[in-house]
Parts: structure tokens; sequence; C-alpha cells
């Protein structure tokens, strides 16, 4: 169908409706599809591989306000308000480093961590709207996180009381070893890999869509139609003619019918001796359609040619069972040879119609372009009257003063003799009288 495109000079660009573009997108579901897949299989890969696991553990305290909980009742309003204005404050307490350095201090038998490993390893903050305060340990080593986590709980409670003479704080979920990593999810980053890889191949399709400056005509379309109905019937030649299980369809070269696969190849071979070149040499048939062979490529190959309503070409080698593979292979593609034939005809279509409606509108500045066109036939006019371009005049010019200048020579002989002359004439007949 190459062939057959004709470029077009865009007129005000093409619009396409959001339903032509869905067509389009539906048209090439399986290219989105498969653009995702690997998407999401790139991620998946990555994150496998280069991307270390790692684990948390989690210790949760509940804040309260006054310095012995124990000897009041009840807890109103205020000291709810208080309590969730210390809890803030708790967390930044946590993560000061008088608490890391205690904390480390309690570790000291378990790890060598330094005060800045340890602080990116811990998160404390506030649980929204409570008055529980949360520290987060995060390792790549479970055991060493619910160690960090459990030091904090012991920590915590006396270095809080220590610093700020009030309130205080009571551990409530103690932590627990990690038995399923918490970075990074897997199948959440693969799932995003894949809606990615759809959007990314979407904006792919639709931009080369949008760029592309040619345009099918309507004969496009019918050969496109003529393919899609000659595709259908080899299809169903094909079904007509299938293999027996476990087995070989049979194959007619040079009018012997061969049902063993050795001998059907063998005879391929052979009939290689019989090409010379461009021009097809019949060889048989298989599976229901007319076979050729061709010398193409400067001699280097050999080119089976398979007929029915459409045509199939298959290079060989020198294997023989191979050759046969290669042949049921390109008859196997015929359904997606359809299915590309059935989306170049859907986007083409697509294409004609936004063609035909943008066509049909109205050119915007024509009344403007008019204007323009009859003042600049105005000015042409005023400047050059005569449609001859200013060196043209300037010859023209100078060709005239220069034959005003130089009188020619009919006419001086006509000019009437100089005084001169008459006087001279005088003396001479004086003379003679004498």
């Amino acid at each position: 169908m190459n062939e057959s495109k004709k470029p077009y000079a865009s007129v005000g660009g093409t619009e396409l409706s959001l339903w032509d573009i869905t067509k389009i997108l539906l048209a090439k579901i399986h290219w989105l599809l498969l653009a995702g897949v690997v998407v999401a299989a790139g991620v998946y890969a990555v994150v496998t591989i280069f991307v270390t696991p790692t684990y948390e553990s989690r210790v949760s305290f509940y804040v309260y306000n006054s310095a012995d909980n124990s000897s009041q009742g009840t807890i109103n309003n205020s000291d709810l308000q208080a309590a969730e204005s210390l809890a803030t404050t708790y967390s930044k307490i946590l993560a000061s480093n008088s608490v890391l350095d205690s904390v480390l201090s309690d570790l000291r038998a378990e790890t060598s961590l330094s005060r800045k490993e340890l602080s990116r390893m811990v998160n404390a903050s506030v649980v929204s709207d409570t008055q529980l305060l949360e520290v987060v340990a995060t390792s790549t080593d479970p055991e060493l996180a619910c160690k960090i986590a459990n030091s904090f709980a012991k920590v915590a409670p006396t270095e809080i009381v220590r610093i700020t003479k009030a309130g205080g704080v009571e551990v409530v979920d103690r932590p627990e070893v990690a038995t399923e990593k918490s970075a990074p999810r897997t199948v959440f980053d693969s799932a995003i890999g894949f809606v990615v890889g759809v959007i990314l191949a979407s904006v792919a399709i639709i931009l080369r869509m949008m760029a592309d400056t040619t345009i099918y005509l309507p004969e496009d379309i019918e050969k496109s139609r003529g393919f899609i109905s000659g595709l259908e019937a080899d299809m169903k030649t094909l079904a007509a003619h299938p293999h027996p299980e476990d087995g070989f369809a049979g194959m007619t070269v040079k009018n012997d019918n061969l049902t063993d696969k050795d001998n059907a190849g063998a005879a391929l071979l052979e009939a290689f001796k019989d090409v010379r070149g461009m021009e097809p040499v019949p060889v048989g048939t298989y599976r229901g359609f007319q076979m050729s062979l061709t010398l193409e490529d400067f001699g280097k190959d050999y080119v089976l040619t398979l007929k029915g309503q459409m045509t199939h070409r298959v290079t060989l080698g020198k294997d023989a069972r191979g050759n046969l593979t290669r042949i049921d292979n390109v008859l196997n593609a015929m359904p997606d040879r359809l299915q590309n034939v059935r989306n170049t005809l859907d986007a083409t279509t697509a294409q004609m119609e936004a063609a035909k409606a943008e066509l049909g509108k109205p050119f915007p500045q024509e009344e403007e372009l008019r204007v323009k066109s009859a003042r600049l036939a105005e000015l042409n006019a005023e400047l050059n009257i005569d449609e001859r371009t200013p060196m043209e005049q300037l010859a023209d010019e100078s060709a005239i003063s220069a034959k005003a200048e130089r009188p020619s020579v009919l006419a001086r002989l006509k000019a009437p003799l100089s005084q001169p002359r008459t006087e001279e004439k005088g003396r001479h007949i004086s003379k003679e009288e004498r």
C-alpha cells in the first residue's frame, strides 16, 4: 500500500475527534499491551535485580500530659489538646542527637552504626488526629530493624521525661520482626510500569499519526479491503489442507507427491539447481498453494513464493527440515498479516474522514488575503507602470540620450554652409576680377 500514498499540503492542520483517536488506539491495542508488558517486565527486572529489599519494624507510644498519669481518673479536652501538641514535640525529641546517642549506647553490643546512619534508618511521626507517636525503623536486615525499634521503646520514655520534665509516653505496640519486605513493592511498581508503557505507546501512536503528511486515496482503501478478502481466502485454503496429527500434509515437487518431510525438504533443495535468476521457476504445490523459486540478492538467496489469492514469500536455507518449518511459519503468520491490514484500514479511514472534514472548512483569512492581494497589485502598478524593471528603464533612457547627442551624417549634409566659407568665396572672386 505504501506505493499508492500521495503527499498533500496541509490546510490548517488535521483535527481529529476523540472518537477517531479512540478508534485508532483500539486498532493498535496489541501494540499498547505489548508496550505495557515490556515496560512492566523491565521495571520488575530492575526492581528485583538492582534494588535491595528493606524491612520495617514499628513501635507506637501513647502521649499523656500529666507527669503521673495514674493520679488522674479522667482526661478533659484540654489534656487531649495538650497531649497532641506534645506528640509533635516528642517526635522532634526522638530524632535529636541525645536520644540517638542513647539508642546507640543501648545497641553497642549489637551493631556499629554511626549516629548519621541511625538517623537515616529511623522516622518518628505523629499519627494524625491522635495522641499516638510512631517510630519506624527501616533496614535491609529485619532483625536489626526490630532491635532498633526495641531500643527506642526502652529509651524513649526515660529520655522524654528527662528533657521535658513533664508529661510522658507509654508503649502501645511493641516491635516485631518483619516477615515481608516493605520496599520495593514489586507488584505495585510493575503495575505502574505497565500503565506508563501503555501511555507512552499511546502518545507515540498519536504523535506519529498527527505528524503523518500523507493522505490515502479511496482506491487505497479498496486495495486494503482486497488484501483482507485475499488473506481470508488463503486462510480458508490453509485450513482445508492441515497437517495430520504428528504428521506431514505432503508436498508435490516436480510432479512427485512426497509425504515424507525429509524427502520433501531434499526435493526442494534439489530444485535450487533449476533456478538461474529472478525469473520464477514453478516447483509444485504445498497445502493448496502453488510454489515457485527465484534467485535474488545477487545470487545469494533462494526465495520460495507460495501463491494463492495473495503472495507469501519465504527465504530458504540449506537445511531441508528447517525450510519446511520456515514455510509453515510464513503460512501460519497470515492471521497477524490480516490484523495488520485491518489496523491500517481503520487508521486510513479515520485519517481520510478527518481530511475530508478539514477540507470542507472555509479559509478563515480568505477576505484578508483578498484585500492584501488587491493592495499589492495597486502598489505594483504605481511603482512600475509600464511593467519594466528599473534596470530596463535606465537602459532605455541612456539609449535615447546617446542618440540625441550624436546627430546623423545625413543631417549634417543637409545643414547650410557656414559664414566663413562665404567670405572665402568672395575673396576668390575679387582676385579673378583683378
